[in-house]
């Protein structure tokens, strides 16, 4: 049985622009998969390290997020994410969770039947949401076969 989804959240024009001028980003109104054309696993530190669960605006935190765990994923995917960076992110996604869960829920891939069906980081984010729910969801799906 797959866990209930927290409800739907997306990205504002708002708290893009705002991310976009604070990391000299180019602009783009249209774009509707902005945290994933933006991405750059060279900046996953600095996007991390700029979010502060302080802020009051909770639209720039969840675009700020989104960036940034994409970013996450790609540097896991090329080998360049450190343990510090993956333990800091953990600590924002668990402080943080009431603004982040469908983020977190959407990284878990809870659908995914096999190995290739999941992002690289996904097992991080099902542990993540284990820790917070209290869940019990495997971490890891079986190999594709054939």
């Amino acid at each position: 049985m797959l866990p209930n989804a927290p409800p739907d959240r997306w990205t504002i024009p708002d708290a893009c622009r705002r991310i976009e001028r604070e990391f000299d980003l180019p602009y783009d109104i249209y774009n509707q998969d902005w945290e994933y054309t933006l991405s750059d696993p060279s900046l996953t530190d600095v996007f991390i390290a700029k979010y502060d669960i302080r802020d009051p605006d909770t639209d720039y935190r969840f675009a700020l997020a989104a960036i940034a765990i994409d970013s996450a994923d790609q540097a896991l995917s090329n080998g360049t994410l450190a343990d510090s960076t993956l333990n800091r992110l953990r600590q924002i996604l668990t402080d943080d969770s009431e603004v982040l869960m469908y983020l977190i829920h959407y990284w878990c891939i809870f659908g995914a039947t096999n190995d290739e069906e999941y992002f690289p980081i996904s097992p991080f984010f099902r542990s993540v949401w284990n820790a917070i729910t209290g869940d019990t969801i495997p971490l890891t799906m079986p190999p594709r076969c054939g």
